[in-house]
């Protein structure tokens, strides 16, 4: 007998034949889809699908042996069934099984939207009797339980702390691995405020906080943590959350709450503790309800700021007295007294209502309309004391805060009657030096010295229409332009009268035109300015 050669060499099985159903349950009659992996790499390959034994589908692979298509599943008994999927080879037949649950299989939750902390309802029906199952929303877990004798499932979660957005809530019986889903919109997510934001040590703090679980059955006591990169706290909060109505959040999206949402907010305060306790510098704080909501905010402890000082250095007579005020914090009842030049008592304002204060970026700040003495404006009236006034800002306890100065001085149109005064004068006065070159004039025929002598009067005499058309500058500058005109035509005649010329005699009367010219000027603008 011959030998017989014979090799042998190893071969990987690298995939297995698959088949499975989505979703793995349905009506009879009602469609799923079937899908197929690793039954052949001919293409064209016929596979038959049954369910239950029942229900003949034929699909066809591709080259790389999937294949995927509708099922319509057949009438057959509610109750788990086996997908099978066969290739009938002569030599040995390709086989993939399933499980697929015939009869109605529903989650529903109501409502179908609301923000973290919700209570809501989810009802199931169709699951095995007993089974635990696992839920979840979106890719988060949330909670288990376990299916009722018949199948229903009943349970009343509250949405976790979520990032609103719409998610898809899943139910997974554990062992047969049958998913359920149903849709759920979180609007809003868990959140707290803290007013202020920045505080300095042993000052009172506001808190809010909005979306926590709501479930007047159970104790929902809160644990407030406070932490740095160093060390943490356990924060005392004085809150409560019986708040029948509410506040909305600004950030908050408009939804209708039911009568027991109130459960979700609370509201309190906190004292910052004191320095030996907590240093300046940024903190967190985390809010944590029994259910597990969470929200987590900043606060930074800052130094005690108080700034106050006069909205003017010099108010006149007619304005209104106000202060730029600031504070770290809203310094309330607090008060500013104000002391005339002769030291007395001039005004008390009203203490700063704590309504009244107005948070601006990151401090609190008193606004001027609500600055009042006896309920009025503190406007300076004609009676008024001209010069410096004293103040001094003192808080609800009569410690002084700070203090300064301001002056008082006349009002515009009081300056204005002054200075049309003072121009009246200069007139006056101008005329008078007028009068004198001309009787130096007369003379100056006959004596050289008497011509320069009237030359330095007609200079003088500009020189005065300069100084008193200055006096009101802002408002006569055409009167300023004759003056200097009449200088310098006082000037050429000083110059002539010094060669003894015959021209002593023009340039002199040029200064006197030009002299007389401006007092014309201030006559005009004195019209001007008193009509």
């Amino acid at each position: 007998m011959a030998d017989i050669n014979s090799a042998d060499a190893d071969f990987e099985v690298n995939g297995v034949a698959e088949v499975t159903a989505t979703p793995s349950y349905g009506t009879q009659g009602g469609k799923i889809t079937v899908e197929g992996w690793n039954f052949t790499r001919s293409s064209g390959t016929e596979v038959e699908v049954t369910l239950g034994g029942l229900g003949d589908t034929t699909f066809k692979t591709d080259s790389s042996g999937h294949f995927k298509g509708d099922f319509t599943i057949p009438a057959i008994a509610s109750d788990d069934a086996d997908l099978i999927a066969v290739i009938d080879y002569d030599v040995g037949d390709i086989t993939a099984e399933d499980s697929v649950r015939v009869g109605i299989m529903l989650v529903i939750i109501t409502p179908d939207d609301g923000p973290s902390g919700a209570k809501v309802s989810i009802t199931g029906v169709g699951f095995e009797d007993g089974a635990a199952y696992t839920a979840t929303i979106g890719d988060e877990d949330w909670f288990t339980g376990t299916a009722e004798p018949d199948g229903t499932i009943a349970a009343s979660p509250n949405i976790p702390t979520i990032d609103p957005g719409t998610y898809t809530i899943t139910l997974t019986e554990d062992e047969s691995e049958i998913d359920v889903t149903a849709i759920f919109t979180v609007t809003d997510k868990t959140m707290v405020e803290l007013d202020p934001v920045m505080a300095p040590n042993e000052y009172s703090v506001d808190i809010e906080g909005w979306f926590f679980a709501e479930d007047p059955e159970v104790d929902n006591s809160l644990e407030f943590l406070l932490y740095n990169e160093t060390s943490e706290w356990i924060l005392e909060v004085t809150y409560e959350n019986d708040d029948a109505d509410p506040p909305i959040p600004e950030t908050a999206v408009e939804l209708e709450l039911d009568e027991d949402w109130d459960d979700g907010y609370f509201m309190g305060t906190f004292e910052v503790p004191d320095a030996d306790a907590l240093s300046m510098g940024t903190y967190y704080l985390n809010v944590t309800d029994g259910k597990g909501m969470f929200a987590q905010a900043t606060f930074e402890v800052v130094s005690k700021i108080t700034s106050i000082n006069p909205r003017k250095a010099t108010f006149r007579i007619g304005e209104t007295v106000a202060f730029n005020v600031q504070s770290s914090f809203a310094q309330e009842d607090a008060y500013v007294k104000i002391m005339d030049p002769d030291g007395e008592l001039y005004w008390t304002t009203d203490s700063f209502d704590a309504d009244n204060w107005v948070k601006v970026g990151t401090v609190q700040v008193y606004p001027f309309y609500e600055q009042v003495a006896g309920g009025n404006p503190m406007v300076l009236l004609e009676d008024a004391p001209i010069g410096t006034y004293t103040w001094t800002y003192y808080d609800s306890d009569d410690d002084e805060l700070d203090s300064g100065v301001f002056n008082v001085a006349a009002a515009p149109a009081d300056i204005l009657s002054e200075q049309v005064q003072d121009l009246n004068e200069a007139m006056a006065d101008l005329s008078s030096e007028i009068s004198t070159v001309s009787d130096a004039v007369a003379g100056v025929k006959s004596d050289v010295n008497s011509a320069i002598a009237a030359a330095n009067a007609a200079v003088e005499a500009a020189n005065s229409a300069v100084e008193a058309v200055n006096s009101v500058a802002g408002t006569a500058s055409q009167a300023a332009q004759a003056a200097q005109n009449a200088a310098d035509a006082a000037e050429s005649a000083q110059n002539a009268a010094s060669g003894l010329t015959t021209l002593v005699y023009g340039a002199i009367g040029a200064s006197l035109v030009a002299a007389l010219a401006a007092i014309v000027s201030l006559m005009q603008i004195s019209r001007r300015i008193a009509g």
